[in-house]
């Protein structure tokens, strides 16, 4: 059984780059991004900081919370597909 597809897969990296593309861009274009990604970014900051601290440079924070935020991402719509197909499944009374 196939939880997601290829066209979801896709569409978390998407969002999950959100965050580190507009903290690239600066400015107003950052505060969007942070907005966008609200959600998820308690865990994107520890995936960051974990990430930072295991290379020992800040320069890999980004890549850490995007990483952590398509983690998340991926988890949500995994969690909602398996619910959405065990709800079609169920036998109606």
């Amino acid at each position: 059984m196939k939880l997601l597809s290829t066209r979801q897969l896709g569409l978390a990296a998407l969002y999950a780059a959100i965050f580190p593309i507009s903290n690239v861009a600066g400015g107003g274009i950052a505060m969007a991004g942070i907005f966008a990604t609200l959600p998820f970014l308690p865990l994107a900051w520890v995936g960051g900081v974990a990430l930072a601290w295991l290379f020992g440079t800040e320069q890999v924070y980004l890549v850490g919370a995007a990483i952590a935020i398509f983690g998340q991402v991926v988890a949500l719509l995994a969690i909602r597909s398996y619910l959405a197909g065990r709800h079609s499944a169920a036998p109606s009374a």
